[in-house]
């Protein structure tokens, strides 16, 4: 299907292939970005005719430091066509010398154009975990869970949890009145707005005797 080529495209792909549904593959690999050795992120796309070849496209390159570097386990696929994934060095983690993160990259609405990468997750190392070596596993309830190859009261690995952050609280509600005559002023139309930090606004219209 493809044969990576030295220099640039991605060396060294180990992580398993996620799938999507339009039938193209989605991996990672260790090293090979252009103007360094941080890793990719690569797609490659089923062949328009029967018989023709496979496009390897890649949709972001690892470029190392906070941002993550030497992905080595494979990705999975969330909503929306977002992955997830590890990466065994880089992040913030300075116990180990960048002990490795868990990143989601989201495809932009235009296709063709890069697609964003988030660090979800920095390993601090010791007691934390330290170079997650191998891909994630994402629940109903949008938590991963993986392992790390190093860390721990013995240091011989963990196997961790990352739990999304919880939906903003609702804020106070706030309303106003207004009233104002009718044409006719035998009857006021009263007209309440309510609102909240985290709930649009919403209107009321009562006729007062």
């Amino acid at each position: 299907m493809y044969s990576f080529p030295p220099g640039g495209d991605g060396d060294y792909p180990q992580g398993g292939l996620v799938l999507s549904p339009n039938g193209t593959l989605y991996g990672t690999t260790q090293s090979g970005t252009v103007g360094g050795l941080s890793g990719t992120v690569f797609a490659v796309s089923p062949p328009v005719t029967p018989e023709g070849p496979w496009t390897k496209t890649t949709i972001y390159n690892f470029v190392g430091g906070y941002a993550g570097q030497l992905p080595i386990g494979g990705l999975i696929m969330g909503k929306g066509l977002v992955l997830y994934g590890t990466t065994s060095a880089g992040g913030t983690g300075i116990a180990c010398g960048e002990c490795g993160t868990v990143f989601r990259l989201t495809p932009s609405p235009a296709p063709g154009d890069p697609w964003t990468e988030s660090v979800l997750y920095s390993f601090k190392g010791f007691n934390d975990g330290s170079q997650p070596w191998t891909a994630v596993t994402l629940d109903s309830a949008g938590a991963l869970y993986g392992t790390t190859q190093y860390g721990g009261p013995a240091n011989a690995g963990t196997v961790y949890q990352l739990t999304p952050p919880a939906a903003p609280a609702p804020g106070p509600s706030r309303c106003f009145t207004a009233s104002k005559p009718r044409a006719s002023r035998s009857r006021l139309i009263r007209i309440v707005w309510c609102w909240a930090a985290t709930a649009p606004s919403t209107a009321q219209l009562s006729l007062m005797d």
